[in-house]
């Protein structure tokens, strides 16, 4: 699977969790990583990606909701 369907897969599953900001995809130690960008880490309950998901490491990085700057 392409880390691109495993991010979009990961997003299919967090879309409605209120906590969920936002999936990408980068590099992690040289190595294709998933980044789980959510807006608070207390209650959330993230054990399921601990050791990956769908064979791609996960960080796991806290993040506001994105807004639009004004000019």
């Amino acid at each position: 699977m392409t880390i691109e369907k495993a991010a979009e897969k990961l997003d299919e599953r967090l879309r409605e969790e209120p906590w969920f900001t936002a999936v990408g995809v980068g590099t992690y130690h040289n190595q294709p990583a998933l980044y789980l960008y959510v807006k608070k880490f207390k209650g959330v309950d993230l054990d399921f990606v601990e050791d990956g998901w769908e064979g791609y490491h996960v960080e796991v990085r806290k993040m506001g909701t994105p807004r639009i700057l004004a000019r």
